[in-house]
Parts: structure tokens; sequence; C-alpha cells
């Protein structure tokens, strides 16, 4: 005996021989996460643009060590970026551009930190640092001739060597 009120579809042997086929999307219940892409391709993007300048400048006053912040950073995001194409998450496109403007980043920091030393490392038989130099001329304590004077006579030592 069929019971049709509980079921208004009718009873189960009824749908199972219907002409309808049901699809179930490859991915039910599973939204890919895109946040692991966006953060590789937020953070190449911000040390490659503004990483470099900003902490030069910050070099430049301080010291060369500061450009070790966005060189660590941008392999920060060239990892995040590696792991969100391994683990297929979505925004693979972004997760490229994360680590290609990471490993350029990470390789301009480690190009203007070995810039950076080697002017210091130059600038010592003049009895001067960088930043030393730099806040000399901005205090006015030097004009720009003997500034460039300094920097100019430390390269040409430097090439010497």
């Amino acid at each position: 005996m069929d019971n049709n009120y509980n079921n208004p579809y009718g009873n189960s042997s009824e749908q199972q021989n219907s002409n309808y086929v049901q699809y179930e999307p490859e991915n039910s219940g599973q939204k890919k996460s895109m946040g692991l892409s966006i953060a590789s391709m937020v953070i190449g993007l911000v040390m490659f643009i503004l990483g470099c300048c900003i902490f030069s400048c910050i070099a430049v006053y301080t010291s060369e060590f500061a450009m070790i912040v966005p060189a660590a950073l941008s392999l920060l995001g060239a990892v995040l970026g590696i792991v969100a194409l391994v683990k297929k998450c979505g925004g693979k496109g972004m997760a490229i551009t994360g680590i290609i403007t990471s490993v350029l980043a990470f390789f301009a920091s480690l190009y203007m930190l070995v810039s950076f030393a080697t002017l210091n490392k130059a600038l010592e038989p003049s009895g001067y640092t960088m930043s030393e130099l730099v806040q000399a001329l901005s205090n006015g304590d030097m004009t720009q001739e003997e500034y460039m004077e300094i920097i100019n006579d430390a390269m040409m030592q430097a090439e010497g060597n």
C-alpha cells in the first residue's frame, strides 16, 4: 500500500525512474578561498612599488639594514603565492602576480642593501656614514658641493679597490 499523503511527489520508485537527471556542482560545499592569492599579490605590489622607495629613504637616514624589512616581507609574499598555487586556491593569476612582484622586490631590496653597505664602507675613510652626510647636508652644516665631493671621493676609492 502506497502512502502518498506524506510525499506529494509520489513514491521513491517513481522518482528514480523519472527522466530527470540531477547534477551536483563539482565543488559542492567547497568555495575556493582566494585569500592567500590576494595577500601575495598585495604584499608583492606594495613591497615592489612602495617598499623599496620608502625603506630606501629610511635606510639613507638610519642604516642600510632597514632594507631587511622589505626583503623579508617580499619573501613572505612569494611564499604565500607559492602556497596558493600548490593548494590550488582560487586566484591563480593573482598568486602568479604576487610571486613575480615579490621576487622582484626581494632582489631590489637586496641590491639596495648591498649598495648602501658598499657606500658606507667606501665612506669610512672620510669619517662619515651615509646618514651622517645626509643629516649634515639637510642641517646646513655642509654645502652640496662638499657633500658631492665626499661622495665622489668615496666612489672613486671604491672603484680603485
